[in-house]
């Protein structure tokens, strides 16, 4: 069985400093839950007292085994050693068999472990491991790079996250899956060519393109043709965008571009 666990009390033991944050909190604002795989109850009761403090929930197993029959798909975390005594599977091939299996590829892992050596360390982050701590250790130090590993995987899904399928600029809308064109909810008929190029500008707002690069990115299966083609269809376009007509801006040797502010 898992266990949760916790003190009271500060403590020093075996060479671990135990550390607490008054305030703490986790990185994200939301509950994160780590995972802890420790078959030495101290080590693991003092992690987790520490996360538990910085705001986390923290569930604690004694072997790889244990937490292989839990949904390791809800952690944000997980911190495991590398050796198990009475398991035969270890961290290191733990850590490998979560990034192998899709559903749980992305969940963090650090290795905490007495096993020193270049190579140890290197074959723990050839399996996949995101951190690799040597005990003994600083928990103040741990729960720093707890926080990092946390941070950098939270960041890592947000960059991940398909981008939205609809183009804003306040009333101006472009729903992407449909090619619906809206003002302030009212539908609008615009060409395909008039509205990738409308698509373009609400993609780069305050970016000038040159006729030409308007025309290899909108044309780009056609031949090469004259800059009048590009000026007829933003030409139409502003007809058909009644009030954000103004926020297309045409600059000499610049070229054309939608802007937060017209006159610009």
């Amino acid at each position: 069985m898992c266990t949760l666990t916790g003190y009271t009390q500060q403590s020093v033991q075996g060479g671990i400093i135990l550390y607490m944050n008054e305030t703490a909190v986790s990185t994200s604002g939301i509950t994160s839950s780590i995972l802890i795989i420790d078959e030495d109850k101290m080590i693991s009761d003092l992690i987790h007292y520490n996360l538990e403090n910085e705001g986390y929930s923290v569930i604690s197993c004694t072997s790889t085994a244990e937490a292989l029959d839990l949904d390791l798909t809800t952690y944000s975390l997980i911190i495991t050693e590398a050796l198990f005594r009475d398991c035969n599977i270890s961290g290191l091939r733990f850590t490998e068999m979560l990034k192998q299996n899709p559903d749980t590829a992305t969940v963090p892992v650090i290795i905490c472990s007495t096993l020193d050596s270049e190579d140890d360390i290197i074959n723990g982050f050839n399996a996949g491991a995101d951190d690799y701590i040597l005990k003994p250790f600083s928990l103040r130090e741990m729960v720093a790079r707890v926080k990092s590993v946390i941070r950098r995987h939270q960041i890592q899904l947000m960059r991940m996250k398909p981008r939205s399928h609809q183009l804003t600029f306040n009333g101006l809308s472009i729903d992407m899956e449909t090619n619906k064109v809206t003002i302030d909810g009212q539908p609008i008929s615009l060409s395909r060519t008039e509205q990738h190029i409308l698509v373009l500008f609400l993609r780069n707002i305050n970016k000038y393109f040159k006729r030409n690069e308007i025309y290899e990115k909108v044309w780009i299966r056609q031949e090469q043709g004259s800059d009048r083609i590009v000026d007829v269809n933003i030409s139409r376009i502003r007809k058909k965008i009644g009030p954000y007509a103004a926020n297309i801006i045409n600059r000499s040797g610049v070229g054309y571009g939608f802007m937060e502010q017209t006159g610009l």
